[in-house]
């Protein structure tokens, strides 16, 4: 567990980050040295957990944010803390820039949106072809992601291979299907966090198929999750001419559509 003292002095940063406080050097190299443990990254998961209500960050705050995201990110890649970097990554979804009009506690007109995805989110501020382009971070995240799924379903696994003989055909059928909404919702899931990082798209199309028949994944599902993978792929190469805030929100309509197909699944799992 991390000490007293590691909780305390990560409270005090992210606090600081969150008022558009500069971080002195020394308390950066204090930061890095803290962000180098897991109990250390798992005190930072809670406090953004925390603050994630208060999500829209000025100029200064949002580049502290991501500076001290991006960092633990860093370790969690480096020392294979699936887990807890993809619970990062989602906190990260919280955050995001505030515009110039409007106020920290703007009040929401009728009829407007609100989500966060509307805005520019501090998980674009953490693409880094560098850090992602690492697959053994994403194949790592996704045999643990299912791991924890399959040995969570009720009634059983395909890998129970004693049990699994004993079973009536119709029990087996239904122990296949949550294993197939299983592997498919984790397999979404991954790809959504791989393309809003920026992962290169051929190196996403080749973990899919990887993924998808290494888990005998059925073709009409690989060809949903392959369909909106291309519709990101159109909607980035506008990057250089649309509008931002345009651009996000059609990005923001295959995060959707992917999450549409997952509630539409009964029994499907995302790997939240």
């Amino acid at each position: 567990m991390a000490t007293p003292q590691v909780s305390a002095l990560l409270h005090i940063y992210v606090s600081k980050a969150l008022q558009g406080q500069p971080l002195q050097p020394d308390e950066r190299a204090r930061l890095e040295s803290m962000l180098t443990t897991c109990e250390g990254r798992r005190v930072l998961a809670s406090v953004l957990e925390r603050h994630k209500a208060n999500g829209a960050l000025p100029q200064r705050s949002f580049e502290t944010m991501a500076y001290i995201v991006g960092l633990a990110l860093d370790f969690c890649v480096r020392q294979d803390d699936f887990t807890l970097g993809l619970n990062l990554i989602d906190l990260a979804g919280s955050y995001y820039l505030r515009s110039a009009s409007e106020g920290p506690s703007a009040p929401i007109a009728a009829g407007q949106r609100s989500e966060p995805w509307r805005r520019y989110l501090l998980t674009r501020a953490l693409e880094s072809p560098s850090r992602w382009s690492n697959m053994r971070f994403w194949s790592g995240a996704c045999f643990e992601c299912l791991l924890m799924r399959k040995t969570s379903l009720p009634g059983g696994s395909l890998d129970d291979g004693e049990r699994w003989s004993e079973l009536p055909e119709s029990a087996q059928y239904e122990i296949a299907e949550r294993e197939e909404n299983a592997v498919f919702g984790v397999l979404s899931s991954l790809v959504q966090k791989m393309l809003q990082l920026g992962v290169p798209n051929d190196d996403v199309r080749s973990f899919v198929q990887k993924t998808a028949a290494m888990n005998e994944m059925k073709d009409e599902n690989l060809s949903m999750i392959v369909q909106a993978m291309q519709d990101f792929e159109n909607y980035r190469l506008l990057a250089e001419t649309a509008d931002p805030e345009l651009l996000d929100e059609r990005r923001a309509e295959v995060a959707r559509r992917v999450q549409g197909i997952l509630r539409a699944r009964p029994g499907t799992v995302t790997n939240r």
